[in-house]
């Protein structure tokens, strides 16, 4: 018998004030992200977006936290994103002489880190998750608007 994948979808998720505000639809987080697509609601501010990993039964793979910063004109501002690969590539310490070791690369990557990731609160997970399967949530207003 032919062994079958698992079809593992994403949401993402804009939160305020420890309630969920917003669901971007793919297309748009798909289009934000490419730059063809402006939120000029957003202009000039820094969100809080949870992305939220999930298999066909609604059970979560993966979750995080991370800020999405606009531009003045709504456009997602992706300039930290080479900053990221780099520091992925290079977080560990760096042995640059002997008996020294260089951390700079370590406290760059915890420096990014605090700056773009944070840590989603249980019961902002508690609510994507009843979000996804159409119910409604304390940390909700009903269901969450989809922004497309």
């Amino acid at each position: 018998m032919p062994k079958t994948s698992k079809v593992i979808r994403i949401a993402y998720y804009i939160c305020h004030d420890g309630r969920l505000q917003w669901r971007l639809s793919a297309t748009l987080h798909r289009d934000l992200i490419a730059g063809v697509r402006t939120a000029p609601a957003f202009a000039n501010t820094r969100q809080s977006v949870i992305e939220i990993q999930y298999d066909e039964g609604l059970k979560r793979t993966h979750v995080r936290g991370m800020f999405y910063v606009f531009d003045e004109d709504g456009k997602l501002d992706l300039s930290g994103s080479p900053e990221a690969i780099e520091i992925a590539l290079n977080e560990k310490p760096l042995h640059s002489q002997p008996g020294v070791v260089d951390i700079e690369p370590v406290l760059r990557g915890k420096r990014w880190k605090n700056q773009h990731v944070w840590q989603p609160t249980a019961q902002l997970v508690d609510a994507v998750e009843t979000d996804l399967r159409n119910g409604k949530s304390d940390n909700t207003q009903g269901k969450v608007p989809i922004l497309k």
